[in-house]
């Protein structure tokens, strides 16, 4: 009989055994931090969406609302400490007293409920409709050029329990402002 029909020895077993097992770490390895970067990036991915889907939003709103052009330098919105109210002309008067005139929708409120973590739509008082949750900041400010900054902030949690946070702000100008 020749070596080659005695087959391996273990020496030549063991030796192969360890070289697959290190390859198998090794890919193991990789293949967890992949899953580990994949998790983040979703979690990011979710936190962007949920910041810019809830600020565009509230800018298209906001670009709508307006000044009132009957009563100069009447602006129909108002920043509140969790949010804003405003209202938008939705239409010119036809005939009577308001001929002419523009016809204002009901209040509209976005608010923070910093508790929740969401952002709710009110219209007139009526109920309020969350828009967004996991968010983890919202606030409203106006330059003195009438600009109005929103500002928001959400956060996802990743696969490896680590937080990812994204902030996005947008600057939006009422129409009809008053100069």
């Amino acid at each position: 009989m020749t070596t080659r029909d005695r087959g391996f020895t273990l020496i030549e077993l063991i030796v192969a055994a360890a070289v697959l097992i290190v390859a198998l770490g090794v890919t193991l390895k990789v293949a967890d931090s992949s899953a580990k970067a994949g998790g983040a990036s979703v979690a990011r991915t979710a936190a962007i969406d949920a910041a810019e889907l809830t600020a565009g939003r509230l800018v298209l709103e906001l670009k709508q609302s307006s000044t009132d052009l009957n009563v100069p330098g009447i602006r129909r919105y108002w920043i509140l400490p969790d949010g804003v109210r405003f209202q938008r002309v939705v239409g010119i008067g036809t005939s009577g007293t308001t001929f002419g005139q523009q016809v204002w929708s009901p209040e509209i409120e976005f608010t923070y409920d910093a508790a929740a973590r969401t952002i709710n739509r009110t219209q007139a008082g009526g109920t309020p409709q969350e828009i967004a949750r996991g968010i983890t900041g919202f606030s409203v400010r106006a330059t003195s050029d009438g600009e109005l900054v929103v500002t928001v902030s959400a956060a996802r949690r990743a696969t490896d329990g680590a937080q990812v946070t994204v902030r996005r702000e947008h600057r939006v100008m009422p129409r009809n402002r008053a100069a």
